[in-house]
C-alpha cells in the first residue's frame, strides 16, 4: 500500500539526494540499538547482495532474524539501508517503497511503550537531507503528526513515511511523542 501515486513515487525516488552513507555506519548505528545484535559490515553487505541478487523477501527475513524485536530506534539505521540499496543495485521503486513499508511494520510490530531514541545518524546523512528534514519537519508542526500516526499505528507505511518518522527523529523530537502511539 503506497500513499504516493507511482508517477509520485518515482519523482520522490529521483528527487531524493544519493545520501553519504556507509555499511560500517549502518552496522554500528543497529549494534548501538541492540549491541546483543552485533551486527556487522559483512552482515550489511551479504543484506544488499541478497536483495539486489536473490529476492527482496528472502533478504528481509534475513535480515529480520539478525535483529529480533527491533522497534522503531532501528528505523533511521534501516532507512540508510535504502539508500545503500539505492548504490548498490538495479531497482524498482516500488521494491523501495515495499520494503521501507516492510521495515515500517516489522519495527512497528516491536514498539513498546517508551518513546524511541534512536542512535544518531551520521553527520553526512543529516547534512544531505537537512531541506527535506526541514520540510517534512515544517509539515509535521502544521498538522501532519496525526497522519503520521495514524500510518505508524497501522504500521502501514512507504519510503516518504519512514523518511519522515526519521526526519521526526532527527529534526524535530518535540513532536515525537505526538506520533508514536501510546
Amino acid at each position: 500500500m503506497s500513499v504516493l501515486s507511482s508517477d509520485q513515487l518515482r519523482q520522490f525516488d529521483v528527487e531524493l539526494p544519493d545520501l553519504a552513507c556507509c555499511i560500517q555506519s549502518v552496522a554500528r548505528q543497529l549494534t548501538a540499538v541492540n549491541p546483543a545484535w552485533g551486527v556487522t559490515p559483512a552482515a550489511i553487505e551479504h543484506f544488499l547482495s541478497d536483495w539486489c541478487n536473490i529476492g527482496v523477501r528472502h533478504s528481509l527475513g534475513r535480515l529480520f532474524a539478525t535483529i529480533p524485536g527491533a522497534d522503531l530506534s532501528a528505523l533511521p539505521a534501516l532507512n540508510q539501508l535504502i539508500s545503500l540499496i539505492r548504490r548498490t543495485c538495479r531497482y524498482q521503486p516500488a521494491q523501495l517503497d515495499w520494503t521501507s513499508g516492510q521495515f515500517l511494520r516489522f519495527t512497528a510490530g516491536n514498539q513498546t511503550v517508551a518513546t524511541p531514541r534512536p542512535p544518531a545518524p551520521p553527520a553526512e546523512r543529516s547534512g544531505a537531507l537537512r531541506a527535506t528534514f526541514s520540510a517534512i519537519c515544517t509539515g509535521l508542526n502544521e498538522g501532519l503528526t496525526g497522519w503520521l500516526a495514524g500510518r505508524l499505528r497501522s504500521a502501514k507505511g512507504n519510503v516518504f513515511v519512514t523518511i519522515a518518522l526519521e526526519a521526526a527523529f532527527t529534526f524535530c523530537p518535540s513532536i515525537i511523542d505526538r506520533v508514536v502511539p501510546r
